[in-house]
């Protein structure tokens, strides 16, 4: 309702006075933007000075206090007196009133609404939101504290006479009585909703380890199985590579462990074989095609294609990335991408074979609880100033929310389970490392054929335990090429994997983004040109399509240059 000292035709507030502290202009500024002093308050002077300051920064329809020299730290008390003339409801049996006290507002902690009812004219009173009210004598007391922002609201169903006593704007509306008690009901019904799902997600947030025990024992507890704490023999004869995958540390984990035994694996087969003196050189004794699965022909592939004369020299490939990251660092990309299938990443659908991964039921938790976090955030913005329980609501979903994260990176088969009877086939694995990290064990088994030593390491390294293996061979006077091995591909291959990022081109994105973006540019350009053959004889429309037609026709030689086949479309 607008604020004015006169008299106006539609529902107002009166401005009667303002007490403000000592040093203080008290002012009030009306619908129209017009700032005036008040009447009855002696101690506030003509504004003078402080107008053109209060008229830029009130609000229409504020009251206030205005201190030309700034309010310093401490408490100052102002008081107002207003009279309203509300709109009132009427009909033949009740009048109604509502008043909205609080909108955009400070947070306050504790406050203290008195309505006084000397007459006895309230029947029924209703605070939005429901607040503790008592009457004493004549007075309606509420008592409560009101969050930022959020309303505050009384509403009041009175006797019929109110209607003159109010010097208000009457209307007659039919059925006071029902339209009030409904709206009421339905506001009571929605803020008890509100309540509830507060008090829900607050017991959930505090039952959320017994949620994830439950789960748990649903989904992921395994079968008992009696195995030993160590073991002296492989458990089964599979594939160094899905060892490393499945069985050293989370089921869907790999790393370069497994590339490094699969290396030594193929060297017991007699696929390549292994020098590490005066550096590591890999000799290849056959092509791919020996390869007894997809993982084993990537690494004969890779080991080809960065060979000489069917022989992989260390020092020479790390020689040949430094020179591509000095001058071609964009080249880079391809080797990174072969290296990290290598040794970072493997099939994960081979895991999948033997257990299921628990952290797909965990991402749907957490995406459960995301979008109720959403919703709940939603409405606490659209009507978080109505029904206030909305905003601790929302902070309670954001705590589920953050409980939930966590364990979607729990081990997978934390909540998942192991088929058949992997998991026991794991337990023998970890026994086998266990056997292999302890010497003295392996000094009490060692055995004496040659081919158990290799086996030993082939799959000592899958497991993570290579460079134990190779110590005790060597301190039990067992040497062969590949247990020297073993210390040198860790070193030279971990090294020339950093040698492949890209140096850093300071500022601005990475070389990659400016890669992307330019070939992006060229092929658009290219595409133009073929679409509409009238731009062909546009300047650089034949630079474009013969640079697209051989950008990624280059094959690198020996001496690590570029042979490029050209091709004009223009």
């Amino acid at each position: 309702m607008p604020l004015s000292d006169g008299n106006l035709s539609q529902p107002y507030v009166g401005m009667i006075s303002i007490t403000p502290p000592e040093n203080t202009i008290a002012y009030f500024k009306n619908q129209l933007g017009e700032v005036e002093s008040t009447k009855t308050n002696n101690r506030t002077n003509p504004i003078l000075s402080g107008y053109s300051t209060i008229t830029s920064l009130a609000m229409p329809n504020e009251a206030g206090c205005f201190n030309p020299n700034r309010f310093g730290a401490g408490k100052y008390e102002i008081s107002y007196l207003f009279k309203l003339h509300p709109p009132v409801e009427v009909d033949e049996k009740y009048s109604h009133l509502n008043l909205k006290l609080l909108d955009e507002h400070l947070p306050y902690r504790n406050m203290e609404v008195t309505i006084h009812d000397p007459r006895g004219l309230i029947e029924q009173l209703f605070t939005h939101p429901p607040m503790p009210s008592k009457k004493v004598g004549d007075a309606w007391i509420i008592t409560s504290s009101s969050p930022e922002n959020s309303l505050l609201e009384v509403e009041m169903l009175l006797k019929p006479v109110a209607s003159r006593v109010i010097r208000g704007f009457p209307r007659i509306v039919s059925d006071v009585e029902g339209q009030t008690l409904s709206a009421n009901s339905a506001y009571s019904g929605n803020n008890a909703l509100a309540s509830n799902l507060f008090n829900g997600l607050r017991a959930l947030v505090l039952l959320f380890p017994l949620l994830l025990l439950l789960i748990y024992y649903r989904f992921g507890k395994e079968k008992s199985y009696i195995v030993p704490k160590t073991l002296s023999y492989v458990p089964s004869k599979i594939k160094p590579w899905v060892v490393n995958l499945v069985f050293k540390g989370d089921a869907f984990d790999f790393d370069q462990d497994g590339f490094y035994a699969t290396l030594l694996d193929l060297s017991r087969r007699g696929v390549l074989e292994l020098e590490s003196e005066p550096s590591l050189r890999i000799k290849l004794l056959k092509d791919a095609t020996a390869a007894e699965d997809s993982y084993e022909s990537k690494v004969l592939s890779f080991l080809e294609f960065h060979s000489s004369n069917e022989v992989f020299v260390a020092d020479d490939f790390e020689d040949r990335v430094k020179d591509l990251r000095n001058n071609r660092p964009e080249d880079l990309y391809e080797i990174r991408k072969t290296m990290n299938r290598l040794l970072k990443v493997a099939d994960k659908k081979v895991s999948m074979q033997f257990v299921s991964s628990g952290r797909w039921k965990m991402a749907g938790l957490m995406g459960l609880f995301l979008t109720v976090a959403g919703l709940v955030s939603a409405l606490a913005l659209i009507s978080g100033s109505i029904y206030p329980s909305l905003y601790q609501t929302a902070l309670i979903s954001l705590i589920l929310l953050a409980q939930s994260v966590l364990p979607v990176f729990a081990p997978s088969a934390l909540y998942g389970r192991w088929k058949s009877d992997y998991y026991k086939e794991k337990l023998e694995w970890e026994a086998f490392g266990n056997f292999l990290s302890d010497y003295a064990m392996v000094q009490k088994y060692a055995p004496e054929d040659i081919n158990i030593w290799k086996e030993w390491l082939v799959y000592g390294t899958a497991l993570g335990v290579g460079k134990k293996v190779s110590e005790a061979m060597k301190q039990l006077n067992i040497h062969i090429p590949e247990a020297l091995a073993v210390t040198y591909m860790s070193v030279y291959f971990n090294n020339v994997y950093g040698l492949t990022t890209p140096p850093s081109t300071g500022s601005g994105p990475g070389w990659w983004r400016r890669r992307f973006w330019r070939r992006w540019r060229i092929w658009w350009r290219w595409r133009w040109c073929k679409v509409n053959p009238y731009l062909h004889h546009l300047p650089g429309a034949k630079v474009i399509n013969l640079y697209y037609s051989v950008i990624f026709r280059r094959k690198r030689d020996d001496q690590a240059h570029s042979t490029i086949q050209v091709q004009g479309f223009c």
